[in-house]
């Protein structure tokens, strides 16, 4: 995956044997890439930031690890070691929520570049 595009994909849908305790009836798994276009640079997509990594208790020698959101400035953010992520002033006490695990939260964003995108609203 790059930042950046959209992707077309072709994916293969198997019926599970039984039902899943959270009402899963399908499995479903990757089969060809169809396209891969660049998009314009002022394109605006929604992602979900949620500062957890796991869903259970971790003990202290984890506790580092835990944690999706890393500050590497004022204003910038690595989420999962992946991209950085530009948070503007009005937004950072939001923001700041999300990090500590308080919040978990659907934020509009667009492109910076390839390694950075720019949170534009909650």
């Amino acid at each position: 995956f790059d930042w950046g595009y959209t992707y077309k994909l072709r994916v293969k849908q198997t019926q599970l044997y039984s039902m899943l305790s959270d009402g899963t009836k399908y499995e479903y798994s990757f089969d060809k890439q169809i396209s891969k276009t660049k998009v314009n640079d002022s394109t605006e997509f929604t992602l979900t930031l949620d500062g957890n990594i796991y869903y259970y208790e971790v003990d202290s020698t984890e506790q580092e690890a835990s944690y999706s959101l890393k500050k590497i400035n004022d204003t910038t953010f690595l989420y999962f070691e992946e991209v950085e992520i530009e948070v503007p002033q009005n937004l950072m006490e939001e923001f700041n929520l999300i990090v500590a695990k308080k919040r978990r939260k659907v934020g509009t964003f667009s492109y910076v570049n390839e390694k950075k995108i720019r949170l534009i609203k909650f």
